[in-house]
């Protein structure tokens, strides 16, 4: 039977009976082939080594590392293990130049990701069919803070009694549309593993997504899983991906301790609900992941970049909320009249064609409410605040058109910074349909609070 436990150790080493490289086209051609194995390290990467039996030939040279045309083609590899299981990757081979390349010789390389499919044979009923599994492995400084709800009771026995206990809670459970959910950290603490049964309704191949970026978003954080484990009808897919970088940044998560545990079940499921309604297979990912990503990221860089990203992720979300034709603006008609009139006096003035249409471009930009609008609406709504509309307009216009933060009073920034945290947080809230704890920042106080939010219909 197969048991992920193996493989969420931070080093594996995987002993390969046979490792084929071929083609990575439907032919499949041969290549290299040999014994070796699959190393995963400690600091994350995938690495395997093939001692190659296969001598060199004019086709597989363009494979190898020191192909003179620097058209270099990267393959597919078939890794076997010794028990059976045959494990596929996309990759790019390397040698050395001393090697003997008419006889055996040793190839080397990194994968991105490896996979597998495993059939159930006599033990589907072991299984948990219909089910998702994702690992995370515990990184050197503990996993982000998840508000956990059941504890779990451990115990040391010596000679039939019981010399030491310990408690610590290590369990949240959720429903997403009658289907459960939870996050589990191990007995031993060394990994973290979402939980979660699809439905074929909702979308099977999508599911493992919305979780990933639903946890991503409630932990504020940049996740890869070691292991995702799909048990489906009648096979089980694996996929081991590369776990190399720090999932830490600087962007404060929504709900920081345990008595937020309520909200962050209803968080993870309005952004999985939101996935759900907006998913789209092209894309790998949400915009409005991408955009939450790209905060996270920023968060781990200087200031000036993390405001940016704060002030674009922002208007981001007010521009979903707020349509334009919700809002009023210049008629059409009035601004087509002035156009009109610029044109009949462009050789009165000497106004070239390109003067024309900077300033009927911008003429026509009056026919779209301003953000400064949108902004008003949203606080008479109580979706945002007042101090967070003015540290937005403040700084928005500011920051995208070259100024810098270089001589800014750095405390006030952080406490800038803070309001357009918790600013976005808010805009999100609104997007996913989320009501609960909202994360708050008391500027007399210098400390983040928790506040109500509702959602508005606009």
């Amino acid at each position: 039977m197969f048991s992920p436990d193996g493989y969420l150790r931070r080093k594996v080493h995987i002993d390969c009976k046979n490792i084929q490289a071929v083609t990575a086209d439907n032919e499949e051609k041969l290549l290299f082939e040999g014994p070796g194995f699959i190393e995963i390290c400690e600091n994350g990467y995938i690495k395997y080594k093939m001692y190659n039996r296969v001598k060199l030939t004019g086709q597989s040279i363009k494979y190898l590392n020191f192909n003179i045309s620097n058209l270099r083609e990267f393959c597919r590899l078939k890794a076997e293990e010794y028990d059976g299981i045959v494990w596929y990757g996309n990759t790019w081979l390397c040698t050395s130049w001393g090697s003997n390349f008419n006889g055996c010789f040793v190839i080397t390389g990194n994968i991105d990701q490896m996979e597998t499919v495993i059939d159930y044979g006599d033990y589907k009923k072991a299984y948990p069919v219909s089910t998702y599994s994702i690992y995370y492995l515990d990184y050197p400084n503990g996993y982000p803070r998840i508000p956990f709800t059941e504890t779990l009771k451990t115990y040391v026995e010596l000679g039939g009694k019981v010399i030491r206990q310990s408690y610590r809670k290590n369990l949240i459970k959720m429903n997403f549309h009658g289907r459960d959910i939870s996050l589990e950290e191990s007995i031993d603490q060394d990994y973290l593993r979402i939980y979660g049964r699809y439905d074929y309704n909702l979308g099977v191949f999508s599911f493992e997504k919305w979780l990933m970026e639903s946890l991503n978003f409630c932990v504020a954080s940049i996740l890869v899983p070691r292991m995702i484990v799909k048990y489906l009808d009648d096979s089980i897919k694996v996929f081991i991906k590369e776990t190399r970088g720090d999932w830490r940044c600087s962007l404060i998560a929504p709900f920081m301790s345990d008595e937020q545990s309520g909200s962050f079940k209803k968080a993870f499921c309005s952004y999985m609900n939101y996935c759900a309604k907006n998913d789209n297979m092209k894309f790998p990912l949400l915009e409005l992941s991408e955009v939450f990503l790209n905060i996270c990221h920023a968060s781990n860089s200087s200031q000036q970049n993390f405001m940016e990203a704060l002030c674009i992720g922002c208007e981001h979300c007010f521009n979903k909320i707020v349509k334009p034709c919700e809002m009023s603006t210049i008629s059409k008609k009035f601004l087509d009249k002035i156009e009109n009139y610029i044109k009949s006096i462009s050789d009165e003035f000497d106004i070239d064609t390109y003067q024309q249409n900077r300033i009927i471009s911008f003429i026509g930009g009056l026919t779209y409410p301003a953000a400064r609008q949108k902004l008003k609406l949203l606080v008479e709504k109580n979706i945002i605040t007042q101090k967070q509309m003015q540290v937005w307009l403040r700084y928005r216009s500011k920051l995208l058109h070259g100024h810098t933060l270089y001589k800014a009073n750095i405390e006030e920034v952080e406490k800038e910074i803070a309001q357009l945290i918790c600013m976005f947080y808010r805009l999100v809230y609104q997007i996913i349909g989320y009501e609960g704890d909202c994360i708050d920042f008391d500027e007399n106080e210098n400390v983040f609070k928790y506040v109500p939010f509702k959602i508005v219909v606009i």
